[in-house]
């Protein structure tokens, strides 16, 4: 029996190191160096508090170059860590500074068009930047773009400004901005939260290349018909 135990000792072990050796698989070794990470987030970020909360589950299993780590600030958010070529990166700055983005954006847009009100998503996927404490004025300078930002007019009353009136608007605004946009804006009624099925139409502007609209199209709903118009293409400035 004691012959047995340790021949599965054995092979336990051997197991383990090849396991750790695979892309997808977070040995120890892995684990004690992403909670250096979390560490160095400690160091980085000294206003909040993180925890290590293991390797991140990618499509082949866990990460041994990408961790999960517990914000005591933002306790409901995931914060990630990874390394690439050496170089540490998180989402930590995208996410303290997400609704100050949406604000900046509510902002710019606002008194832009004829309604009651206005609703600002600001849903671009995590940004991530390297480990560094940016301020928000940073932030906004280095990582901000007007990359899936969304905008919804509100009007409970009345005639929602014209599809050429808001392809107009939103040529200027990209024009202002100056960066590779893609904006979305929803014409609705009230504030529901799904501003796709809810809106009376909507319009997306779209750009690959700077000073470029591709193309700005309309969207509208009529019972159970949908129809797509193009107002403008391939605009250069």
């Amino acid at each position: 029996m004691k012959k047995h135990t340790i021949k599965t000792s054995a092979f336990a072990m051997a197991i383990g190191l090849i396991l750790a050796t695979l892309p997808g698989c977070a040995g120890p070794a892995s684990r004690a160096r992403q909670k250096s990470w979390v560490e160095k987030m400690n160091q980085t970020f000294k206003k909040d508090e993180f925890t290590y909360d293991g390797p991140a589950t990618g499509e082949f299993g866990q990460e041994s170059y990408v961790a999960d780590v517990k914000s005591k600030k933002y306790p409901k958010q995931t914060i990630i860590v990874k390394q690439i070529n050496e170089e540490l990166l998180t989402n930590y700055n995208y996410i303290r500074y997400h609704d100050d983005a949406e604000e900046y954006v509510y902002e710019y847009f606002d008194g832009e068009f004829e309604c009651d009100s206005y609703g600002v998503k600001y849903y671009t996927e995590d940004i991530f930047t390297p480990m560094t404490d940016y301020s928000f004025d940073e932030y906004m300078d280095e990582f901000f773009s007007f990359n899936k930002v969304s905008i919804a007019l509100i009007r409970e009353d009345g005639e929602f400004p014209s599809d050429e009136e808001i392809a107009e608007k939103l040529l200027d605004i990209a024009k202002d901005r100056d960066e590779i946009c893609d904006i979305f804006l929803y014409c609705i009624q009230d504030e529901e939260d799904n501003w796709v099925l809810d809106s009376v139409k909507y319009f997306e502007l779209y750009m690959r290349e700077e000073r470029k609209v591709r193309d700005i199209e309309v969207t509208r709903h009529s019972g159970k018909k949908t129809e797509h118009v193009t107002l403008m293409e391939n605009v250069t400035w």
